[in-house]
């Protein structure tokens, strides 16, 4: 014969109960990974704001990156935009381009040629063209802040007034 025991015997068991458990525990799991999104959420939001509109985004972008760092396939190596590994195909890929490209430019570095093209609309083989005709000037695949200001202008993109500020 067994010894009696408290614990529960699977004859006893509620299915009902067990799926409640189950849910009970999927909630708690989901409203934690949640909280720990949401800023990661916030932080894409505001680079992409920032890389469309030039809405200063109220902190760095290497900030705002670490937030969603977890999504990279490789590791963030630094803060500009040529050794940031992103997809261009994607909107989180040109929100993170457009922003660091905007942050290049905002600071008065040279901003890569893949940025530019991202906040100007165009593909990358366009600013190579006219780098080329010397309608801009191309150095080490990347346009000065100043000129890149003027360009995007023209072009009326927001964020760069008429006369290039």
């Amino acid at each position: 014969m067994s010894r009696p025991t408290t614990r529960p015997r699977l004859s006893q068991i509620d299915p009902a109960a067990v799926g409640r458990e189950v849910e009970q525990a999927l909630v708690s799991s989901y409203a934690q990974a949640r909280a720990a999104v949401l800023p990661a959420v916030a932080a894409a939001h505001a680079l992409a704001t920032y890389a469309r509109d030039g809405v200063s985004p109220g902190r760095s972008v290497g900030e705002l990156l670490g937030e969603i760092a977890p999504l990279w396939r490789a590791p963030l190596r630094g803060a500009r935009a040529p050794e940031v590994e992103v997809d261009p195909l994607t909107g989180l890929g040109l929100a993170v381009l457009g922003a660091l490209g905007r942050e290049a430019i905002d600071e008065g570095y040279r901003i890569p040629l893949r940025g530019l093209a991202v906040l100007g609309g165009v593909h990358v083989e366009y600013l190579r063209q006219l780098g080329r005709r010397g309608d801009i000037l191309v150095v080490e695949g990347a346009v000065r802040a100043r000129d890149a200001r003027m360009w995007l202008a023209s072009r009326g993109v927001a964020g760069y007034g008429e006369d290039g500020c």
